[in-house]
């Protein structure tokens, strides 16, 4: 049975919980895994590339998707071989973290598929007649206990623990790289969003919103956005000038109707003066 251990020594029956929690989680995982590799798999057919199939094989899939885009960097400069060393990355972090949380829980399963209680510490203390489980929040019952950690043990799993943490943080550098390549090229209007959103899980449902979409070169979409900027409506003439300032015909005055140019020439008519009708004092 699966028990909750309070810090005042309570206990709660929580194997129901637990069971139920357990259920959920590998069917989220089988819905992600289905979203993935169909996202991937119609990205790389439609790209062309060789084997898209593997999208679905666990471990394989990452190579295909690190195929996806052309324009991978790392640390800013551009990586030809960045599918290669990412399969390789990823590989050995999930063979070291799937090693690491098997010889972790394996006797903690076994315990409790045999029958036998296990406690989940809620804080840090627990109690002398129990034995927590090293690197977890776990204990069962000291003479209960089929497997002993020792100090070789400990040892071992502690060194583990340290280069999983050294390879992880090198994987997150080579997947942030992946996602905002990949999103680029797919969804150049969001990617920033798209991307930060997958290092927290949710790449196969964005790579699979985006499976049927056809991959665009993202430095052209920055020129295309850039041109729509500074000329939002467009050339009104299509390029054209509806005026030929060059042409040797004679155009309309505007002003002829008012006593001004005559075809490009002023009128010699004299003109009224608008004081005629009062004596001139030089005459009189």
């Amino acid at each position: 049975m699966f028990y909750l251990l309070t810090s005042d020594l309570e206990q709660y029956n929580v194997n129901s919980l637990f069971i139920s929690g357990i259920i959920i989680a590998v069917l989220i995982a089988i819905a992600f895994y289905v979203l993935r590799s169909i996202g991937v798999y119609t990205m790389a057919k439609k790209a062309g590339k060789n084997k898209p199939w593997l999208a679905f094989i666990p471990f394989a899939w990452i190579y295909t998707a690190s195929t996806l885009s052309k324009n991978y960097t790392l640390f800013g400069r551009p990586t030809k071989r960045f599918a290669l060393y990412m399969t390789i990355v990823f590989c050995v972090a999930e063979a070291i973290g799937i090693a690491y949380s098997v010889v972790t829980y394996f006797p903690l399963a076994g315990y409790y598929l045999s029958g036998e209680n296990v406690y989940y510490i809620e804080g840090s203390y627990y109690p002398n007649y129990m034995i927590q489980y090293p690197f977890t929040s776990f204990c069962t019952e000291k003479y209960a206990m089929s497997y002993v950690y020792n100090g070789t043990y400990q040892t071992v799993m502690s060194i583990i623990g340290r280069l999983r943490t050294v390879i992880n943080i090198v994987e997150i550098f080579f997947i942030i790289s992946l996602y905002f390549s990949i999103f680029r090229d797919y969804a150049p209007e969001r990617y920033w969003l798209a991307s930060i959103l997958s290092v927290f899980g949710l790449f196969p449902i964005f790579v699979f919103i985006f499976r049927n979409r056809t991959p665009i070169n993202y430095e052209e979409y920055l020129r295309a956005r850039f041109n729509m900027y500074n000329n939002p409506y467009g050339n009104p003439y299509n390029g054209q000038n509806n005026y030929n300032y060059n042409s040797t015909q004679k155009r309309e005055e505007p002003y002829s109707d008012f006593g001004g140019q005559d075809n490009g020439k002023y009128n010699d008519t004299p003109k009224e003066s608008p004081f005629g009708e009062f004596p001139d004092d030089k005459n009189n």
